[in-house]
């Protein structure tokens, strides 16, 4: 039923929430023994704010938003200190939507600009391609070149999924 999915899901939120650091970072991994954790992975740290985010919207529960602005603020601050050509390019897929989630256009649209940069660097699986493609193509009501993008982009992922049925690379 919809009431023990939504209930499992506020025990997954509150869980998150609980586990959050001081400084914003939500640990990927947790010793169930000797709590202990590894110190941050971005593309886990982004993902997990950004379901908080969308899931505190949805149910309009500003305690998850507010976890998910402190995730927000620790990623944002911390990308710029390392660099976002040091950062998994999923990592700044998510962040883009944690960003447009908190109705932080003016961030969601520079990450956009990052994640052109990084597509030119680099040539992603078409999975990593397809979740780039949709966050692009989220700004084109803001910013018609990234929408512009986004369409060619996906001419490319049509082309490497097409590459990978036939068996010409592994999928």
């Amino acid at each position: 039923t919809s009431n023990k999915i939504r209930n499992m899901a506020v025990c997954a939120a509150d869980w998150l929430r609980d586990i959050q650091e001081d400084d914003g970072n939500i640990p990927p991994i947790i010793s169930p023994y000797t709590h202990s954790a590894l110190r941050v992975t971005w593309t886990a740290l982004t993902f997990a704010a950004w379901a908080l985010a969308e899931f505190g919207n949805t149910i309009k529960n500003s305690d998850y938003i507010l976890t998910a602005q402190k995730s927000f603020n620790f990623a944002k601050h911390s990308f710029r200190q390392i660099g976002h050509a040091n950062i998994p390019l999923q990592a700044l897929v998510y962040f883009g939507h944690l960003s447009l989630e908190l109705g932080d256009l003016t961030t969601a649209l520079e990450t956009g600009g990052e994640i052109l940069n990084a597509l030119h660097r680099t040539k992603p699986e078409p999975i990593l391609l397809g979740t780039a493609v949709t966050f692009l193509k989220l700004l084109e009501k803001h910013d018609e070149k990234m929408g512009r993008k986004a369409i060619q982009l996906s001419y490319l992922l049509r082309e490497e999924f097409e590459k990978r049925i036939k068996g010409d690379h592994e999928i």
